[in-house]
């Protein structure tokens, strides 16, 4: 997997999750919303906004 499909994979992520929080928001469901949050966030922060390493694991799937 290259850089590209990584960053790929990891902007595919956020953007999933933010959408979900932000439907949760809009539903009225705040305890839900941030129980979303809480799986982007690392010690209070948005893991992009720093030096915050994603961990990839080979594709066990894959046949070569």
């Amino acid at each position: 997997m290259n850089n590209n499909q990584r960053q790929s994979c990891v902007d595919n992520m956020s953007e999933s999750l933010f959408d979900l929080v932000t439907a949760h928001v809009k539903l009225n469901n705040p305890d839900d919303a941030f129980a979303v949050m809480n799986e982007w966030i690392v010690d209070g922060k948005d893991p992009e906004d720093g030096e915050y390493e994603f961990l990839f694991i080979p594709d066990l799937t894959a046949t070569n």
